[in-house]
């Protein structure tokens, strides 16, 4: 039934995703070119937010500075408690890198052109098969970092899933804010992030993790 629900959601996204290139996407982005500065400025920073980085590199020395600490005063009482805490870092840096990762293979494949293509010269469409950063507009990047790791800490705390959704949506907005993506690119670049992480989270369930565990129903659960 999951299966069975989460290709249902796929595919509204899907077509979502469609009716928007064909009847919002250069609409829309015609119009936020005329936005005051100001605007365009506000978002272009609040948009950074979606930059991998900020996500991976602390977790990362988190769970780095638990495995030092663990080597040099392995008797040290604090250590099952930032044994948790180097999981949770890992989880969340593997699903922005892992999520990030996957999001290059449609990017590639669709080779779609970016916004300023598009009112540079008209450039609308798809070319695939493509590497050069000006045609990866498909899927956004940014949303895609910003969903995963709003689904990832949303999973370890859900009580904090009415800010981390609404932040992660202005991540997005703000790409498309700033002409630097369609708002098709920001839907399916989210929807891969979040799908990701749930994906990543059932693997680690089944395999026994310290974070998460199947449950009576095969749902993976919060330890």
């Amino acid at each position: 039934m999951r299966g069975i629900r989460h290709l249902g959601t796929a595919l509204a996204v899907a077509v979502l995703c469609f009716l928007l290139y064909l009847y919002a996407d250069r609409e829309i982005i015609q119009a936020v070119v005329n936005l005051p500065n100001w605007v365009r400025t506000f978002f272009k920073y609040v948009g950074k937010l979606g930059n991998g980085a900020w996500y991976v590199v602390p977790t990362l020395l988190v769970a780095l500075g638990v495995c030092v600490l663990e080597r040099r005063v392995p008797g040290d009482p604090r250590l099952p408690g930032l044994r948790l805490w180097r999981q949770r870092s890992l989880f969340l840096a593997g699903s922005v890198l892992g999520s990030g990762l996957l999001n290059m293979i449609p990017k590639m494949f669709f080779g779609r052109p970016r916004p300023v293509l598009f009112l540079g010269n008209g450039d609308y469409g798809f070319h695939f098969f493509q590497t050069a950063a000006r045609m990866l507009s498909f899927p956004s990047g940014h949303a895609n970092t910003a969903f995963a790791a709003a689904t990832c800490i949303f999973l370890l705390r859900p009580r904090w899933g009415w800010f981390l959704f609404p932040a992660a949506t202005l991540v997005a907005l703000c790409r498309v804010m700033t002409a630097q993506h369609f708002p098709s690119d920001v839907l399916a670049g989210g929807y891969l992030g979040f799908l990701t992480v749930i994906a990543l989270r059932e693997v680690l369930a089944r395999r026994g993790s310290d974070l998460f565990t199947a449950g009576p129903a095969g749902i993976a659960e919060l330890r």
